[in-house]
């Protein structure tokens, strides 16, 4: 860990690290361990309200970053090239979106579930 004043912050992400995650298997059936992940590697023991206030600023920022590339796609008729940096961008969404959910103490797959009770709602009224 590393300190800077009263913070203290992860370590950097190792490529051996982000190897063995890989080779776990990050899939839809392990988003504990992809939580787990980011949790490794952003602020500990920093304020809830430091940390939360990061996640959400990163996620906007990331959001923003996804509909950058979309309106590219749009300006320069050609979404298929950029489908990769889409992917790309919506990876950081996922992290962020981990990270706040890591600051308030609950699981992506919870948010999910949520979500999808939310959605059931709306669609049976």
């Amino acid at each position: 860990m590393v300190s800077d004043d009263e913070y203290t912050w992860a370590e950097p992400m190792t490529a051996d690290f982000v190897d063995e995650m890989m080779i776990a298997g990050l899939g839809s059936e392990n988003l504990e361990a992809y939580q787990d992940f980011v949790d490794v590697h952003t602020s500990k023991k920093v304020p809830l309200d430091i940390e939360s206030m990061w996640a959400v600023m990163g996620l906007a920022a990331e959001a923003g970053e996804v509909l950058a590339e979309f309106e590219k796609g749009i300006r320069k008729d050609d979404f298929e090239t950029r489908r990769e940096a889409i992917l790309e961008e919506l990876g950081d969404v996922l992290w962020y979106a981990a990270a706040l959910c890591n600051a308030y103490d609950t699981t992506l797959e919870e948010v999910m579930v949520n979500n999808c009770r939310k959605l059931e709602q709306r669609v049976s009224n």
